[in-house]
C-alpha cells in the first residue's frame, strides 16, 4: 500500500512540476511528418493531427466554413446578451450541443454556473481557496497579500 502511495505521490510531483514549468516551447509535432503512405499529419484547428492536407485559404470550402463560424459567434453573442431568456431555452440546449465557440466558452460556462453570483455571496473565498491549494502541494497559484497570511497562520 505504501509503495502505491509513494508512486501516486511521485506522478503527483511530476505533474505539478510541468504545471509549474508551463507548456513546452517549440512545436510538439512537425508539420509535413509522415505517417505510413497515406500522407502528411496536419493539426486542424483545434490542434489534432489529422491524415488530411489542410485546404487552400481560397477554397470555398474554408471561406463558407469561417462564414458559419461568425455567424455561430454573432448568435452566441446574443443569447449572452439575453442569457435569462435562453438559459432553459431548446435553443440554448441544441446550440451547446453543436459547439460552443472558443471566444465565448469562458463567459457561457460562467454564465451557466452563476459564477459572478457565487462571487458575490462569498467574497474573498476564492482567493483562500488558491492559498489552500498551494500550500497542500497541488497546482495553484502562489498566495499573496493578507489572504495568504490568513490561512498560513490557521
Amino acid at each position: 500500500m505504501d509503495a502505491l502511495r509513494s508512486g501516486r505521490a511521485q506522478e503527483r510531483a511530476g505533474i505539478i512540476l510541468k504545471y509549474e514549468q508551463g507548456p513546452r516551447k517549440g512545436p510538439q509535432f512537425h508539420l509535413g511528418e509522415e505517417d505510413d503512405e497515406s500522407g502528411a499529419l496536419v493539426p486542424d484547428k483545434l490542434g489534432f493531427l489529422c491524415k488530411q492536407k489542410p485546404p487552400r485559404h481560397g477554397c470555398l470550402a474554408v471561406q463558407w466554413r469561417k462564414h458559419q463560424e461568425g455567424r455561430r459567434l454573432q448568435k452566441w453573442n446574443k443569447m449572452l446578451r439575453n442569457f435569462t431568456k435562453y438559459r432553459s431555452s431548446e435553443k440554448f440546449h441544441r446550440r451547446i450541443e453543436k459547439g460552443i465557440p472558443a471566444q465565448v466558452r469562458g463567459k457561457v460556462w460562467a454564465m451557466m454556473l452563476s459564477v459572478d453570483t457565487l462571487k458575490a455571496q462569498n467574497p474573498g473565498k476564492f482567493e483562500v481557496w488558491l492559498c489552500v491549494q498551494s500550500e497542500a502541494g497541488r497546482p495553484a497559484r502562489a498566495c499573496s497579500g493578507a489572504q495568504g497570511s490568513r490561512v498560513v497562520d490557521k
